[in-house]
């Protein structure tokens, strides 16, 4: 197990979740949820990182992910439903947050 694994599994983090009823999908509700979720830890709650796991199979929930600014990080292999899957840990830090910021305040 890699050392930042291992340190990662003995602290708690903030975890963005998101689970809508199939009528819903791709309608950008999850993106607006998550990205609220993302705001409160970082702005309010003062939260150094927040996180998504997501299964690697989960395309859309990825692209979330990645649409509110998180990056793929690293992964681990959770056991779900009867089998070993693959998950990707999606991390925003509020450093890498307040680049994207001032890149988007040059762009303007």
């Amino acid at each position: 197990m890699r050392a930042d694994l291992a340190a990662r599994k003995n602290r708690q983090v903030l975890e963005i979740g998101y689970l809508f009823n199939r009528k819903y999908w791709h309608l950008g509700y999850a993106a607006e949820a998550a990205a609220a979720c993302r705001d409160l830890a970082l702005d309010r709650l003062q939260a150094e990182e927040v996180c998504c796991i997501i299964r690697d199979s989960n395309e859309p929930s990825q692209k979330t992910a990645l649409r509110i600014g998180m990056k793929p990080q690293d992964g681990e292999i959770r056991h779900c439903r009867g089998q070993d899957m693959r998950h990707t840990r999606y991390v925003l830090s509020r450093r890498l947050r307040e680049e994207q910021e001032a890149q988007r305040e040059k762009r303007l």
